[in-house]
């Protein structure tokens, strides 16, 4: 796998919360950001002391706040702007249409 930024792993942990209606467990958010639960811990802490994502505790879920909503949707257009040219490749996280 290639080097990640932490905004690319950013970006996969909050489309991986997205994905989930209710919100995403933490081992949901393990396997499909691809990081280990330590590596998880430390950006989740990141990602909520930035108020991206909220821990709900009567569910036990990560749930994607409207800021991390328009976090993600930025860093996608931002991927998109710094494309080779000619390239149609879509970045690493899919996009929620």
């Amino acid at each position: 796998m290639k080097y990640r930024s932490r905004n690319d792993i950013f970006a996969s942990i909050l489309q991986a919360a997205s994905e989930e209606k209710e919100g995403a467990k933490l081992t949901k958010l393990m396997y499909k950001s691809f990081v280990s639960y330590l590596q998880l811990t430390d950006f989740l802490a990141e990602l909520t002391r930035h108020e991206l994502l909220i821990f709900d505790t009567k569910s036990k879920r990560y749930i994607v706040t409207q800021r991390g909503t328009k976090f993600l949707d930025l860093y996608l257009k931002m991927n998109i702007l710094i494309q080779p040219e000619g390239t149609e490749s879509s970045p690493d996280v899919p996009h929620n249409s």
